[in-house]
């Protein structure tokens, strides 16, 4: 590795680190248990999981559980990729290393999996029914 090289990635690991510790700061700061909107962020992680665990088909529990990880990996590159570029952020945190957690690991991709199970059930096509549910969703 050139010097030049190396000094620029400790410029960016530094960089990386100060961030990192900005967004902890920041966390502490306005993520607090009294604040409503904290709260908000964990009744989207917590109620999408019970109604999951009370809807789920248990025979296709295993099916519907790859769909639902398939689909939670993509959805967390994607923002992960979204929030890098300064795309989007979120103000309001469960953690601050996982910024959108509650967000991509409940909310969308138990969604998805209860549309899945739905199609699987009543033979319909899963694609159209979930653009349909996407550009509902995600319309701007």
């Amino acid at each position: 590795m050139s010097e030049k090289q190396e000094e620029l990635l400790l410029k960016i690991r530094s960089t990386a680190e100060d961030l990192t510790q900005l967004q902890i700061d920041y966390w502490k700061e306005f993520s607090t248990f009294d604040d409503i909107k904290f709260w908000i962020v964990i009744l989207m992680l917590v109620i999408p999981v019970i109604v999951l665990f009370l809807t789920i088909d248990r025979s296709k529990m295993l099916l519907l559980g790859f769909y639902g990880l398939n689909y939670h990996v993509w959805f967390a590159y994607t923002n992960s990729a979204g929030i890098r570029m300064g795309l989007w952020e979120y103000p309001y945190e469960v953690l601050p290393i996982l910024p959108s957690f509650a967000l991509d690991a409940s909310f969308v991709s138990i969604a998805y999996m209860l549309i899945y199970q739905w199609t699987l059930k009543y033979r319909k096509n899963l694609f159209i029914l979930s653009y349909s549910f996407s550009i509902f969703c995600f319309r701007s």
